[in-house]
Parts: C-alpha cells; structure tokens; sequence
C-alpha cells in the first residue's frame, strides 16, 4: 500500500445494527488519565480514548470481533504477512476541531485503520494529504464520514479528522481506531 492510497470498506460490521449502542458503552478517557490508567507513555490527539480492546475483560469480545471481520474483509490483503494490533474507540467532539492538525500516525505503525461508528454526517469525515505541514498541504484524497465504513491506510500518509461534531458521545464523531505493525 502506498502512501496517500486507502482501501475503503463499506458495511464493515456485518451485524453493525446490532452493536452500534455497544460501542457508545465503553469508557473514555483523555490523554493524560489513558497514560495513567495504561501505563504507556502520554500521547498526544484530539477527544478522548479507550483503553486498547484487547486488554479489558468487557471489551474483548469487542476485539475479537474486530479480529474476525478483519481477517474476513482484508485477510486476503494481508495474506501471509503477521500483524500486531492495536485497536481502540475514539471520540471527537466539535470542541475537538480546532485541537485537530495534519498528521501522520505514529513511526511503529505500518497500517492505520478508522472504522466509523456513529451516525452518518457527511459535513465529516478524513482527509489525506500530501505533506505534514498544514501551511502547504493539498488535500490528496478524502473520505467521508459514512457509519460503519472503514478506511485502511499506510500510517506514514499525512490525514486528519475533518468536521468534529457534537456535544456528546451520543452525537459525537465515534471511531473505532487501528495501528498494525508488520511482524517479521
């Protein structure tokens, strides 16, 4: 996959009607109480996050179920190659648009993944870009904010949310977010 290219997957989440009031279930935190909580080191985003799925009791059923879809929708792509996960809920609010900035994922990752979990808001959604630096930026491809669809990306391109939205978790821009490294 080369930087600035996405593979978009419509209709993710085969039973999504089903678990969309799940995802809105799982705690959130900020930056700095995530760090604390985790024991990882504090990172820097716009909204708060959960903890990754796969480490909480209550929500690895939830990442297991990510796991499955995934190796059904892009197993095929990945055919061969071993990957470590890193899979969480992320929520932007409106507040949160003017905190976000042009970036890329971090240098450990090889793949970014955005799963869109709440509503459809098409004044929202990802953009990608050919540089970091905002000031000359030119938008390269964009993605709108469509529920349950799913973007894969190499973590090196140059994206950020567009059009954060909503006072709540209940109106909010909802995300199920991914960081793969390749395992050799």
């Amino acid at each position: 996959m080369n930087k600035g290219t996405a593979i978009v997957i419509e209709n993710f989440f085969d039973n999504f009607e089903g678990l969309k009031d799940c995802f809105k279930t799982i705690p959130l935190y900020t930056p700095k109480k995530l760090a604390k909580l985790s024991g990882r080191p504090e990172e820097t985003w716009p909204g708060k996050r959960s903890m990754l799925l796969d480490v909480a009791p209550e929500t690895k059923p939830l990442f297991y179920l990510f796991l499955n879809t995934f190796n059904q929708k892009l197993g095929p792509f990945f055919n061969g190659i071993k990957l470590h996960l890193m899979v969480s809920i992320h929520l932007r609010l409106a507040a949160d648009e003017a905190k976000d900035w042009i970036h890329k994922d971090a240098s450990t990752h090889d793949y970014s993944m955005i799963i869109n979990l709440s509503k459809t808001n098409l004044n929202s959604g990802t953009s990608f870009f050919d540089s970091i630096d905002s000031s000359v930026a030119n938008e390269i491809f964009s993605s709108k904010f469509i529920q349950n669809r799913a973007l894969l990306f190499d973590s090196g391109t140059p994206h950020r949310s567009i059009g954060n939205h909503g006072t709540s978790i209940e109106d909010g821009r909802l995300t199920m977010i991914g960081f793969f490294k390749k395992i050799t």
